[in-house]
C-alpha cells in the first residue's frame, strides 16, 4: 500500500513524520510505503514530484494543527490527494493534533477526522487497511502490534513544542509589565484607581485585538486561557470601578494600605491575572497533559476533585495517561494536574521510591512558600497520600526515617499555621500527616527493638 501524508508547518510536518515512522511497525514494514514531501530531494521539481507521488496513491493521510487550518498550500495538497482518491472510490483521512473537531474549515470538513488519541488511532489504522484492495495483516496480528506500539506514538507527540505563546500574542509580557497587574493593592501607596481602572481597560481591547488569531491557531488551550484572561480582566475592571473609583481613599497602616473586604475581590483578581500571565508566557512549559490547563482554570474544589477522581479511576485500572518515557517529566512540571497524576500513577506503582515521594513532599512545600498562598495545596495533598501508601508497604531505613519525619511534620506545621483557602484540603494533609508519622513511629520502635533483641558478636 502507498500513502500520501500532507502537511503545512513544522508542527504538522513533526505529527506526519512521526506518524510514517510509527505506522509501518504496526502493520509491518512490508505493507505499506509513506511519502512526504519533506522527503523531496533539492533540486528535484516539487510539482512534478508531489504529482508523481499521487498517481500511485492508495491512501492519505491529511495531518491538521491549530496553526495550518486556513494553509494554502495544505488545502492545495488536500485537494489533489482527494481528486486522486475519488477516482479510487476512496477519501483522505484528516489527523488531527490539538485541534477540535468543530474548528476543521470548509471542504477538509467532508472528509473521516481521527483526533490523536490512543482510541482513535486505532480506529484509525483499521480505516486504512480496510480502504484498500491489496491485503494486509488480519486484525489479531496488527492489533496486538499496535498495543505494544501506540506509547512510541505518544510519546512523539507529546515531544512536538506548542505554538509558542508570543507568536500568537506578541508583546504580551509587555501589556501586563504595570503596576495594575503586577503591584498588590496593599502596595499601592498612590492610591491612583483611575489610572489603574483605565490601564485594566485600554489592556483588554489591545488584547482583544488578537481574538481572531488565536481562535484560529491558538489551540483548544490556549483559546481557553485567552477568553479566561479576557473575562477576568473584564471582572478586574468592573470591581475596581464600583468599589474604589470616586473619592475613597483607603487606611494606611506601617506604610501599607489597609485592604477592606469589599476591595479583596480586585486583589484576588489582579493575583489572578498575573498568574495566568505568567503561565501563558512559560518557555518550554506546555504541561505534559493538556487538561492540566483546564485543571488550572477551574473555581471549585469540587470540579477539580472530579476531574482528578476520573483520572485515578483510570490509574487503578491501570490504564495509565501518560507514557512512562513522560512520567519523570511530571514530577518536575510547573502544572498542578501533571504533578498530582505523577503522585495516582506512584501511589499504584510496585516500585515507588519513598525517597523520590518524600522530595515531592518537599518540592510541593517549596512551591507553596514561594507563591505565599497563590498556589493550591492539592499537590501537596496527593503527595502525602502516595507517601502514606508507601510508608505502609515497607519500612524506612534510619537516615531516611529522620528525613521523612521532618519532611512531613513540616507540611502539618505549615497548614496549622498559615490556613489555605480549601479547608478540606488541609484537614485531609494533616490527616495523612499525623498517619506518616504514627506508622514511622513505630516502624522505628520495631527496629530499635529488633536491633537491641540481636546479640552482638562476640
Amino acid at each position: 500500500m502507498r500513502m500520501f501524508m500532507c502537511w503545512s508547518g513544522n508542527r504538522s510536518q513533526a505529527v506526519a513524520e512521526a506518524f510514517r515512522e510509527w505506522l509501518p511497525a504496526v502493520i509491518g514494514k512490508d505493507c505499506v510505503e509513506i511519502f512526504i514531501s519533506s522527503e523531496i530531494r533539492k533540486g528535484e521539481v516539487w510539482f512534478d514530484k508531489i504529482t508523481r507521488e499521487l498517481e500511485s496513491v492508495d491512501a492519505g493521510v491529511i495531518c491538521l494543527t491549530p496553526e495550518n487550518l486556513s494553509s494554502s498550500w495544505l488545502h492545495f495538497e488536500a485537494g489533489a490527494l482527494a481528486t486522486v482518491l475519488r477516482g479510487r472510490q476512496r477519501r483522505p483521512f484528516t489527523y488531527l493534533y490539538d485541534v477540535e473537531a468543530g474548528a476543521i474549515p470548509g471542504p477538509l470538513q467532508e472528509y473521516q477526522w481521527t483526533m490523536s488519541t490512543r482510541a482513535d488511532t486505532r480506529r484509525l489504522v483499521k480505516d486504512i487497511i480496510d480502504s484498500v484492495d491489496r491485503p494486509l495483516p488480519a486484525s489479531e496480528s496488527w492489533e496486538s502490534t499496535f498495543d505494544r506500539e501506540w506509547e512510541r506514538l505518544d510519546t512523539a507527540l507529546h515531544r512536538i513544542p506548542p505554538v509558542p505563546t508570543a507568536k500568537l500574542l506578541p508583546n504580551l509580557d509587555e501589556l501586563f509589565a504595570r503596576k495594575t497587574f503586577q503591584e498588590p493593592f496593599a502596595d499601592c501607596t498612590t492610591q491612583d484607581w483611575i489610572g489603574r481602572y483605565g490601564g485594566t481597560v485600554e489592556t483588554s481591547e489591545r488584547l482583544l485585538a488578537h481574538k481572531a488569531i488565536v481562535r484560529s491557531s491558538g489551540g483548544p488551550d490556549l483559546l481557553l486561557e485567552y477568553e479566561t484572561l479576557l473575562r477576568w480582566l473584564d471582572e478586574y475592571a468592573m470591581n475596581i470601578r464600583s468599589s474604589l473609583l470616586g473619592q475613597r481613599e483607603l487606611d494606611k497602616e506601617g506604610g501599607k494600605l489597609v485592604v477592606p473586604s469589599d476591595v479583596a475581590s480586585c486583589e484576588v483578581l489582579r493575583a489572578n491575572i498575573a498568574d495566568l500571565v505568567s503561565r501563558m508566557l512559560l518557555r518550554n512549559g506546555s504541561p505534559v497533559l493538556q487538561v492540566s490547563r483546564r485543571f488550572c482554570l477551574l473555581d471549585e474544589l469540587e470540579h477539580k476533585l472530579d476531574l482528578i477522581h476520573q483520572f485515578e479511576t483510570a490509574i487503578q485500572r491501570g490504564d495509565s495517561p501518560v507514557a512512562a518515557e513522560r512520567l519523570h517529566d511530571c514530577v518536575g512540571s510547573y502544572w498542578d494536574f501533571d504533578r498530582i497524576v505523577y503522585y495516582l500513577v506512584q501511589e499504584e506503582a510496585p516500585n515507588a521510591n519513598q525517597a523520590d515521594l518524600t522530595d515531592g513532599v518537599r518540592r510541593e512545600m517549596e512551591k507553596l512558600r514561594v507563591r505565599a498562598g497563590r498556589s493550591s495545596r492539592i499537590p501537596l495533598r496527593y503527595a502525602l497520600r502516595a507517601l502514606k501508601t508507601r510508608v505502609f508497604v515497607a519500612a524506612a531505613p534510619a537516615e531516611l526515617y529522620r528525613r521523612l519525619r521532618r519532611t512531613v511534620e513540616d507540611a502539618a506545621v505549615f497548614c496549622r499555621t498559615a490556613a489555605g483557602p480549601d479547608l478540606e484540603v488541609d484537614r485531609t494533609i494533616l490527616e495523612y500527616a499525623a498517619v506518616i508519622v504514627e506508622r514511622l513511629d513505630r516502624m522505628e520502635m520495631c527496629r530499635i527493638q529488633s536491633s537491641a533483641q540481636t546479640p552482638s558478636a562476640s
